[in-house]
């Protein structure tokens, strides 16, 4: 099985060009890796909309604020606060803690909404790759008492979510290996080993554990009340299976109705490559951004 990380993505992205910042806030305090950066437009009193970053690595990796957060913080140019999530790598706790995490990190903004100048009725997730799956738990399972410890602050707060922009997601967990078989891909013991990302997610590998699979995919949970969907995902993915994307899109579909999922997929373009972070691309995103969260 072999690992490997993206100095990108464990990068940290130096903002000393944005004044309106507040970095390092913990949002629980169950793990170190419990913190969060909010980041204000320069001008303007809100309350602003928010997009909350869920950064990759494969659950056991990965910084806030990494260089892929560049994209993300155009939005304070269009008026969104933008909220940079740690959350804790499965090296320090296996799931549920990581959606844990993040529908704490939701509470918590809504709770200290009026303290940042947001708007608690106008929250949207932007998640890449293990952090798309969360992303997307948290959009299909707000509802799911399994998924939410409200021993970890303001439980009276709600933890949905107006939208979800997902990024080569991982989605089921239990199909890795095979779905990338399927069409020659290695499928690297995806499954089958403990020190695969599933593995370490789950603290055994996830064929020993498919109760935990069934429990992190985000396929379980769509209701008619799961927020739109803008799901991107690269034909020529080696790391997460683009079926993965393809099969939750259209079991949204069925329940939302198609007019609230957009599914794009991309020929000759693999995993997290910098395709996904052009202008131009960027400009797609917002404009889904924009019509569910400033309308």
């Amino acid at each position: 099985m072999v690992l490997v990380e993206s100095e990108e993505t464990a990068s940290v992205l130096e903002t000393p060009f944005l004044h309106r910042k507040f970095l390092d806030v913990p949002y629980a305090y169950r793990t170190a890796d419990e913190v969060m950066d909010i980041y204000l437009p320069e001008q303007g009193d809100g309350p602003f909309p928010v997009i909350v970053d869920i950064h990759g690595g494969g659950w056991y990796y990965g910084a806030k604020s990494s260089l892929k957060l560049k994209p993300v913080l155009t939005g304070l140019e269009r008026g969104y606060a933008v909220v940079s999530l740690q959350y804790t790598w499965s090296v320090h706790g296996h799931f549920p803690i990581q959606i844990y995490d993040v529908k704490a990190a939701i509470r918590f903004l809504r709770a200290n909404a009026e303290k940042y100048c947001l708007d608690p009725e106008r929250i949207g997730l932007w998640g890449l790759s293990a952090g798309a799956h969360l992303a997307c738990l948290a959009g299909t399972a707000a509802k799911v008492p399994q998924l939410e410890d409200l021993g970890m602050g303001n439980p009276l707060e709600r933890s949905d979510v107006q939208c979800v922009v997902a990024l080569y997601p991982i989605i089921d967990i239990s199909k890795l290996e095979r779905q990338h078989s399927q069409y020659g891909v290695d499928p690297n013991e995806a499954c089958t080993n403990d020190f695969s990302m599933g593995g370490m997610l789950f603290g055994k590998a996830p064929c020993q554990v498919p109760q935990m699979c069934q429990l992190a995919n985000p396929e379980n949970y769509i209701t008619r009340s799961s927020p739109p969907f803008f799901i991107q995902h690269g034909l020529a993915d080696r790391v997460v299976p683009f079926q993965q994307s393809i099969l939750f899109a259209d079991k949204l579909e069925k329940m939302i109705g198609e007019d609230k999922v957009e599914l794009e997929l991309f020929s000759a373009v693999d995993h997290a490559e910098p395709f996904f972070r052009t202008p131009e691309n960027t400009e797609k995103i917002f404009a889904f951004l924009d019509k569910y969260l400033k309308s």
